[in-house]
């Protein structure tokens, strides 16, 4: 599984030439690529909004995996999309105990229970 999280604007080209490369190789060692989104970000329109932001800073990246995906024939995994879904069904308190204070993307800890 391959996925990244430095991506922007000044390096689309970089990172469809490695990604490629790297899913050629991954196929001749007789593997199955699979590309997959950044989770969503911690970010709100208001704190006590109940609507993450989707398209927010990350929009962009999602659409380097999914194109990259496409042109390789590789499977693409919307994790941004995922995220997304689950932290408007908990809410923006829950959500942030995911985060440290003031954080909007360093995803640290998740309890299960």
């Amino acid at each position: 599984m391959v996925s990244f999280s430095f991506v922007d604007n000044s390096l689309s080209e970089i990172y469809n030439r490695y990604v490629t490369r790297w899913i050629d190789d991954i196929r001749a060692a007789g593997a199955i690529p699979i590309i997959a989104s950044h989770i969503a970000t911690n970010g709100w329109s208001g704190e006590s909004d109940n609507h993450a932001q989707y398209f927010g800073a990350r929009g962009l990246y999602v659409w380097y995996a999914r194109k990259t995906a496409k042109a390789t024939g590789s499977t693409f995994v919307n994790h941004n999309y995922a995220t997304k879904i689950l932290y408007e069904e908990l809410g923006y308190e829950k959500v942030q105990a995911f985060y440290p204070p003031g954080g909007r993307s360093a995803f640290c800890c998740l309890e299960t229970s």
